[in-house]
């Protein structure tokens, strides 16, 4: 798979941020690696699909639904009386996420093992 390193990138950059939010660096740096890291992701599955690696289906309900929350929760975080709720919703969009990542993954080591079966 030849786009495999945009899928690192991004989550290198996603990575990045996190470290920097973590250590208190809550500049525009960290929201610029934000949104870079995730439009390389979303790229990355652009280029799955372009290739025919993965088709979309009912799993891109999964990412839509976790981008959904986790914008949801970042929102929520700015506003102090419904802080509380920011956490878990962030939390439920991160499932989502990752619940799409096992989804697709398993989709295509479904497909590939059936092309192996089939001597291609």
């Amino acid at each position: 798979m030849k786009s495999i390193w945009l899928l690192y990138v991004g989550l290198s950059f996603i990575g990045i941020a996190i470290v920097l939010r973590v250590l208190a660096f809550d500049t525009t740096l960290t929201s610029v690696l934000f949104s870079v890291g995730g439009l390389i992701k979303i790229l990355y599955l652009f280029f799955m699909y372009r290739e025919a690696k993965l088709w979309p289906g009912k799993e891109m309900l999964l990412i839509l639904a976790g981008i959904t929350l986790i914008i949801a929760g970042a929102q929520l975080r700015g506003n102090l009386t419904q802080g509380i709720m920011a956490l878990p919703i962030t939390i439920a969009g991160i499932a989502f996420k990752i619940s799409f990542i096992v989804v697709a993954v398993r989709k295509v080591r479904a497909a590939r093992v059936k092309l192996n079966d089939t001597g291609q």
